[in-house]
C-alpha cells in the first residue's frame, strides 16, 4: 500500500491535464479500480471541486479507496495524506489547486453536508491540518450512527488540540454499547492502539470498549467475527471469547476449524491449559487430525504421559512428530522402535489390520528407516516392487538411509521407476555417490518417459563428473519437452563457473564440440562451452 504502482502514478499525473468532465469521471473510476489508498491524496483538491459532476466522482472515487484501507493502515494514511496536502505534493503539477484544499473552512463542511459523496469528504477533512476543520468534522461525524464513523472518531480521541479530542472522546464513549459491538470488533486495530497513546490517556475507554467486547450482549458479534475476512478481527474474536463467559469448549473446537493455522494452534494451547478430561481428549483428538504439522505437535504435546496415545501418534505422517514422539516415549518405556513398526509393517503387509492402506504402510517403512539397522534394509528389498509409488517411495528411502551403499544395485535399477517422487527419493539417497552411477543416470535419462522424473534426472546430471556431466547436460538442452530442456540450460552457467580441474579426454573433448554445433544453446553460453572444452585441447 506505502507505494503507488507505475500505472497508479501515470493516471495521478494525468489528473493534472485539461479533461472534459466525463474524461475526468472515467479517469476517477479507473484510479479507484487501482485500491491504492495512497493515492488519495491527489483527490484532495477535487473533493471541493466547484463543478458538482467532478466533485462527487472524486469522492466516489475517494469513499472507494477509503473501504480498500485496512484499518491498522488507517493512521498512515491520515500522516500522508495531511503531509501531502501541506506541502502541494498531489504527483501533478497543481499550482492552482494547491490552496484549495489547505484553504478549507469549516463552513464549508456544514454547507456541503447535503450533498452526494458527502462521507468521503467528512472522513478525510478529520485528518485535516485545521483544527477548526477537524472539530466540525468530528461533530458531523458524531451525528452519524451507521458505524462508518467510528474509525475516525477512534483517531480523533487522540487529537493534539484538546477540543478536537474531547469531541471525539464523548462521541465514542457514547458509542460503547452493545448495538456497536460489530462495529469495536471491525475496528480492533484502532481500539488497540487506545491503551498505549501517550499524547492522551485513554486507558479508561481502551478497558470500556474491552469489557463490552467481553461481554454477554456481544456474544453474537464474536461468533460472527470467527470467519471475518481481516486475520486480526477474527483473532481478537477468538481471544476476547476465551476470556468471556462463553463455552470454552464450543470456542476451542471453532477455532479447530478456522483456516487460520495461528488460531488452531492457539486453540490447542488453549486447551491444554484451560480444559480438562473428556473435554480436553475430545479437543486435541480432533487436532491430532489436522492437516498442518505444528497444530498435531501441539496437540501430541498434550499427551506426553499418555502411553497408548504416543504409540498411535509413532506413525505421524511427519517425520519431525514421529521423532518427538520416540523422544517422549524413550523417557517412559524401553521400546526397540525398529520391532514396533516391524511389526506394523508386517501387519498392514498382510492385511492383519483390515484392507491394506498405501499410507499407513508406507510411514511404517520410513519409521523403520528411521529406527533401523544396515541389517533391517534387507526386509525392505520386497516393497521395492510394489504396485504402489507411495510404498515404492518409502521403501527407497528408507533402504537409503540404512544402507545406500550396501544396496546400490537396487537405487540405480529404481531409477527408471515411472514415478517422479520415486526417481528424486532415489537420487537422494545416493547422496555424493552419484558419481559411482553416472552411466546409470545417462541411461535413465535416456530411456525415461516421464518428464518430470526427466527433469530429476537432469538436475542430477549437473552433479556429475566434469565432462560426463557437459555432455549430458547438451544432449538435455535439446529434449523434446521444454521444461525438461530448461532445467538443462539453467545448469550450463553453473557447469561454465565451476573449477576446471580435470582434463578432458580427447573423445569428451569431440563429444561436447559435435554437441554445441548443434546446440540450441543461447550464443554467449555456446561461446563460454567452446572456450573451455579449447583451453584443454590445445
Amino acid at each position: 500500500m506505502r507505494s503507488l504502482t507505475p500505472i497508479t502514478l501515470s493516471l495521478l499525473k494525468q489528473l493534472g491535464t485539461p479533461l472534459e468532465t466525463t474524461q475526468f469521471q472515467a479517469l476517477c473510476q479507473r484510479i479507484a479500480d487501482c485500491e491504492e489508498p495512497a493515492a488519495l491524496s491527489s483527490l484532495l483538491p477535487y473533493l471541493l471541486d466547484e463543478r458538482a459532476e467532478r466533485a462527487h466522482a472524486a469522492r466516489q472515487a475517494a469513499q472507494r479507496l477509503l473501504d480498500h484501507t485496512r484499518m491498522e493502515e488507517l493512521g498512515w494514511l491520515e500522516q500522508e495524506l495531511r503531509s501531502r496536502s501541506r506541502e502541494g505534493l498531489y504527483y501533478f503539477d497543481a499550482s492552482s489547486l494547491s490552496g484549495r484544499w489547505r484553504n478549507l473552512h469549516a463552513g464549508t463542511l456544514v454547507r456541503t453536508s447535503g450533498e452526494p459523496g458527502f462521507f468521503a469528504l467528512l472522513a478525510v477533512s478529520s485528518f485535516h491540518d485545521n483544527g477548526f476543520v477537524r472539530e466540525m468534522a468530528v461533530r458531523l461525524l458524531d451525528g452519524c450512527a451507521d458505524g462508518r464513523e467510528l474509525p475516525y472518531l477512534l483517531l480523533r480521541t487522540n487529537d493534539w488540540v484538546p477540543v478536537v479530542q474531547r469531541a471525539a472522546y464523548a462521541a465514542v464513549r457514547r458509542r460503547v454499547v452493545p448495538a456497536y459491538a460489530e462495529q469495536f470488533l471491525r475496528n480492533i486495530a484502532l481500539c488497540d492502539r487506545l491503551g498505549t497513546q501517550r499524547r492522551n490517556d485513554l486507558r479508561s475507554l481502551h478497558e470500556a470498549i474491552w469489557t463490552l467486547l467481553r461481554s454477554s450482549e456481544a456474544r453474537s458479534a464474536r461468533q460472527a467475527a470467527f470467519t471475518s475476512a481481516e486475520r486480526r478481527v477474527r483473532r481478537a474474536a477468538f481471544l476476547l471469547s476465551a476470556d468471556s463467559d462463553d463455552d470454552l469448549r464450543t470456542v476451542i473446537l471453532s477455532a479447530l476449524r478456522s483456516d487460520d493455522l495461528w488460531i488452531r494452534i492457539w486453540g490447542v494451547r488453549t486447551s491444554r491449559q484451560r480444559l480438562y478430561g473428556a473435554a480436553l481428549r475430545e479437543t486435541l483428538g480432533q487436532a491430532r487430525g489436522d492437516r498442518s504439522i505444528p497444530v498435531r505437535r501441539e496437540a501430541l504435546l498434550g499427551f506426553v504421559s499418555d502411553h497408548p496415545e504416543l504409540l498411535v501418534s509413532l506413525l505421524d505422517p511427519s517425520p519431525s512428530l514421529r521423532e518427538m514422539v520416540r523422544y517422549y516415549l524413550r523417557k517412559s518405556a524401553n521400546l526397540q522402535f525398529a520391532d514396533v513398526y516391524h511389526a506394523r509393517i508386517q501387519a498392514e503387509a498382510t492385511g492383519a489390520t483390515g484392507p491394506g492402506d498405501s499410507v499407513r504402510l508406507a510411514i511404517a517403512i520410513a519409521g523403520l528407516g528411521e529406527t533401523g539397522t544396515k541389517t533391517d534394509a534387507d526386509s525392505l528389498t520386497p516393497f521395492v516392487r510394489d504396485v504402489r509409488p507411495r510404498v515404492r517411495q518409502a521403501a527407497l528411502g528408507a533402504i537409503g538411509r540404512l544402507d545406500a551403499e550396501g544396496h546400490f544395485h537396487t537405487l540405480t535399477a529404481a531409477l527408471g521407476d515411472s514415478s517422479p517422487r520415486v526417481v528424486k527419493v532415489v537420487l537422494q539417497a545416493m547422496g555424493s555417490r552419484k558419481t559411482l552411477a553416472q552411466r546409470d543416470i545417462l541411461n535413465a535419462y535416456e530411456s525415461q518417459r516421464n518428464p518430470l522424473c526427466r527433469r530429476h534426472l537432469v538436475r542430477a546430471i549437473g552433479a556429475l563428473a566434469r565432462w560426463t556431466s557437459i555432455v549430458g547436460l547438451l544432449r538435455a538442452c535439446e529434449d523434446q519437452d521444454h521444461a525438461v530442456a530448461e532445467v538443462a540450460m539453467r545448469q550450463v552457467p553453473k557447469w561454465c563457473a565451476a573449477a576446471n580441474y580435470s582434463r578432458p579426454t580427447a573423445a569428451e573433448c569431440s563429444a561436447v564440440l559435435r554437441l554445441l554445433s548443434v546446440s540450441s544453446l543461447p550464443t554467449p553460453q555456446r561461446s563460454r562451452v567452446q572456450e573451455i572444452v579449447q583451453e584443454w585441447d590445445r
